[in-house]
């Protein structure tokens, strides 16, 4: 079904505490991301998949509450959502359709600058992908696995160079096993998990 739980672990304490509830709960919501103490839930679906959601939800960690950040232009759901100078990227995913709402996959790349909340559209990835666990090390983007529209799980990682005129390319195939993030995301800020 859908959730709008959101609940945070605190390692020192080995406790779990529940916070604010998420305005429109949801399911597969694979854009968040933590700037300035806040953080941002973007896009994701429903449980039946009738709706998709373009949203961006920010919660303030300060007064545990939810307030409505700028949307992005465009419904989006299994993409994957990475943090470079507190900018927040949105990478692939699939807006969603009656007849499949896994396809078709989209290699977008846009970028929502948090000091002028604005979206702008960046360089493409090299493939149409969604469902990709991502990490960013030394201001670079790492997109790991997930799935093309044949619903095919991918053995493929590309990195995204943003200083450099070099931006995207594909990495070794032996770098990394068929790797698939389809549910859920975690995040650490001021040692608590979200």
């Amino acid at each position: 079904g859908n959730i709008s739980a959101l609940e945070v672990y605190d390692p020192a304490t080995d406790t779990w505490v529940t916070k604010a509830p998420i305005p429109i709960g949801r399911q597969q919501i694979d854009g968040c991301a933590v700037v300035d103490g806040k953080l941002h839930l973007i896009g994701g679906k429903n449980d039946v998949l009738t709706s998709y959601y373009s949203d961006n939800y920010v919660y303030d960690t300060a007064t545990d509450s939810w307030s409505s950040g700028v949307s992005l232009p465009f419904t989006r759901f299994g993409g994957a959502v990475a943090v470079l100078y507190n900018s927040i990227y949105y990478l692939g995913g699939a807006p969603g359709s009656a007849s499949d709402p896994y396809v078709p996959n989209v290699s977008t790349n846009n970028k929502f600058d948090t000091t002028t909340s604005t979206w702008e559209t960046k360089l493409s990835m090299l493939s149409n992908r969604s469902a990709m666990a991502v990490a960013t090390v030394n201001n670079k983007i790492y997109l790991f696995g997930g799935y093309d529209d044949s619903h095919t799980a991918l053995d493929l990682t590309e990195v995204y160079y943003l200083d450099s005129a070099l931006q995207f390319i594909n990495a070794p195939k032996d770098t990394i096993a068929v790797c698939e993030n389809f549910s859920c995301q975690f995040f650490e800020f001021n040692t608590r998990y979200f």
